[in-house]
């Protein structure tokens, strides 16, 4: 099981998806509900199980011992990063490669980490060789439009 990674954990028509980026929580939250359920907020655990990518929330991140029993397993779809303002150059979601992916969410991968090489290649590492997903959604004129946007991509 891997440290802790910057990112909040959502299941949206019943694909298990990480987000990372801006205004991820408040976007994401929007839609809660009948198809899409929160999981966690801003603390997140990866781990691997045959060949797919599984996430754990970590309320206690990493302050508090970790109990994978008491935490759901969601088993990764996708990979979404919400653009910040000044990043977006485009008005539709985009799929991304997972390099571009991360290179977009390394403040989230290395948040609040000393060596941040190893975290990158920690990340890398878990991406690689595995069908998962990634996007990116610009950043829209409310926060009710991207996550429309999103509810309507994730399938």
């Amino acid at each position: 099981m891997t440290g802790i990674y910057y990112a909040d954990l959502f299941v949206i028509n019943g694909k298990g998806c990480v987000v990372m980026g801006c205004g991820k929580s408040q976007t994401c939250r929007r839609y809660t509900g009948e198809t899409t359920k929160e999981v966690m907020t801003d603390s997140l655990r990866f781990d691997v199980e045959g060949n797919s990518l599984v996430a754990y929330g970590d309320a206690g991140m990493g302050l508090l011992p970790f109990d994978s029993q008491r935490c759901p397993k969601i088993f990764v779809d996708y990979f979404i990063y919400m653009q910040a303002k000044d990043e977006t150059g485009f008005r539709e979601i985009q799929e991304i490669s997972n390099n571009e992916f991360c290179e977009m969410a390394d403040f989230n991968i290395t948040f609040n980490i000393c060596n941040e090489e190893e975290r990158r290649a920690e990340f890398k590492d878990l991406l690689a060789d595995r069908d998962l997903k990634f996007i990116s959604v610009p950043w829209g004129d409310s926060m009710e439009t991207k996550g429309a946007m999103i509810k309507a991509y994730v399938k």
